[in-house]
């Protein structure tokens, strides 16, 4: 929807069978959702993602964040993280070869999506996966309404927790800034 200007997004949990067929939550469902970057699959994700809660829902059904400690992934330098071994595909969008942590001019990013992302040689996501929580601190977050969270998605990984299969008017507001 355009207004103001601004493109936006309403995300409000579905069922893999009401949900479009390339999205997430043809995949999870109303099931809590893999930590992720949005738009990884392209080429150059949006820098930042803000989320406004219209509707927090009858439930519990935080958001969960993972900040990560990028300093320290970057000092240690993970083969599997750090090698351009990764084939993003889906969304309609050319696949192509990616690091899941990207350094460009001294400045690093993130891309990680496992339902988008695997290794050339097959899987690697649950590993990837491991490694990113170790490198990382879980936050969660209950929405409230007016409530507006902007996110680092390149420093960020971030993902809807348990809970929406009980919060079906749950209804979040999301721009897709830098895109």
């Amino acid at each position: 929807m355009r207004r103001a200007g601004l493109d936006h997004q309403d995300l409000t949990p579905l069922t893999r069978d009401e949900a479009p067929v390339r999205s997430m939550s043809a995949v999870t469902g109303t099931d809590a959702q893999p930590m992720h970057t949005d738009g990884a699959y392209w080429p150059r994700p949006p820098r930042y993602i803000a989320l406004l809660c219209v509707e927090p829902g009858e439930a519990s059904c935080p958001t969960v964040l993972w900040p990560l400690d990028l300093a320290r992934l970057e000092r240690d330098r993970p083969k599997i993280l750090v090698a351009p071994h990764w084939v993003v595909h889906r969304g309609g969008h050319e696949r192509f070869y990616s690091s899941v942590v990207e350094s460009q001019s001294g400045a690093v990013r993130i891309r990680f999506d496992p339902l988008c992302m695997q290794l050339a040689a097959g899987g690697g996501q649950k590993e990837a996966q491991e490694l990113l929580t170790n490198y990382s601190s879980r936050i969660e977050f209950e929405s409230e309404k007016g409530w507006l969270l902007v996110i680092d998605n390149w420093r960020c990984l971030h993902a809807r927790g348990k809970g929406a299969d009980r919060a079906l008017t749950r209804r979040l507001r999301r721009w897709s800034i830098g895109a």
